[in-house]
């Protein structure tokens, strides 16, 4: 049984990497965190990327991708 990533999911991992080295900065990160407010400018980003809702099933306007936690 291969318990490895498929490479959909290597990809998307990949997408997602590159996504929060480009948009959030650590400070920031950490000040919402501190403050617990959500960025939405960033949260809407990653929404138009199509990194929320990708675990829900694709009957609901999503992608259906199921939960996988990883490193």
């Amino acid at each position: 049984m291969d318990f490895g990533l498929s490479e959909e999911q290597e990809d998307i991992v990949s997408v997602v990497r590159e996504f929060t080295k480009k948009e959030f900065d650590i400070d920031y990160t950490k000040e919402c965190d501190q403050e617990h407010k959500i960025p939405l400018e960033l949260y809407k980003k990653a929404a138009e990327n199509g990194f929320i809702g990708v675990y829900f099933p694709k009957g609901y306007g999503d992608q259906g991708l199921g939960i996988l936690k990883t490193r």
